[in-house]
């Protein structure tokens, strides 16, 4: 591998520090997401990700669920949301909600709810929970897509019941207040992004939020199923 000379090392950073406090490129802002001391040497270009401008002056609950969508392929529902950039308490350093490449994020889990709609069990709205890590590999912008395998899920019986489901991005899916046949209709209802090893230290959003910021809430039908061609493979 060849060697940048000190000399030559020092002045890119000295022109990499100056692009990144006064340009932008196509409205995005650049910022350094690598270690907060100022670092000895550039470690990699993926140290430095796309931060769209507007995050700067949106709230948490608007970063996380603007470009929020649902999507259905294969059989499995995709849920999409956002990453958030926030200010850490004492301190104006910038730090992102969940992990990248190149930080380790506040927190480390999320969970996500639908509640079923049109039917309840004995007054309760049914309820289908989804936690998964909370990880942003590939654009820091946007968390990585929680893909729920919804065809096999609701093949099942319909019933309370917890599930452990393997694979790249593992999952813990929990159902409560099933009547004796599945909800046709789903709608997302609350979001958690929180850590492991402390659940009450969290970001909470809620319909209410969800309302304020999209003026509609995400929502499935099962019927959706139907008109979605399966891809050749799921990312």
């Amino acid at each position: 591998m060849r060697m940048l000379k000190v000399p030559t090392l020092f002045s890119i950073s000295l022109l990499v520090g100056y692009v990144l406090v006064t340009s932008s490129w196509d409205g995005m802002l650049y910022v350094y997401l690598g270690e907060e001391r100022a670092p000895a040497s550039v470690r990699s270009l993926q140290d430095y990700s796309p931060v769209p401008r507007a995050a700067f002056s949106q709230t948490p609950f608007e970063q996380i669920l603007t470009r929020a969508k649902l999507e259905m392929r294969a059989g499995f529902l995709g849920v999409h949301l956002g990453n958030a950039f926030l200010t850490k308490k004492g301190g104006r350093a910038l730090d992102l909600a969940c992990q990248t490449r190149a930080r380790q994020g506040l927190y480390d889990r999320i969970e996500i709810v639908f509640a079923g709609i049109g039917i309840a069990d004995a007054g309760e709205t049914p309820e289908m929970s989804i936690e998964a890590p909370c990880l942003s590999r590939s654009d820091a912008g946007s968390l990585d897509v929680i893909w729920i395998p919804i065809e096999q899920l609701l093949a099942e019986k319909p019933g309370d019941r917890e599930l452990k489901i393997d694979g790249e991005t593992p999952l813990t899916v929990k159902f409560e207040h099933i009547p004796d046949q599945w909800p046709e209709n789903w709608v997302l209802t609350r979001v958690k992004v929180f850590r492991f090893d402390n659940p009450d230290q969290a970001i909470y959003l809620d319909e209410a939020h969800m309302l304020e910021v999209r003026g509609d809430l995400l929502s499935f039908a099962l019927s959706d199923r139907e008109e979605v061609r399966s891809p050749t493979s799921v990312e």
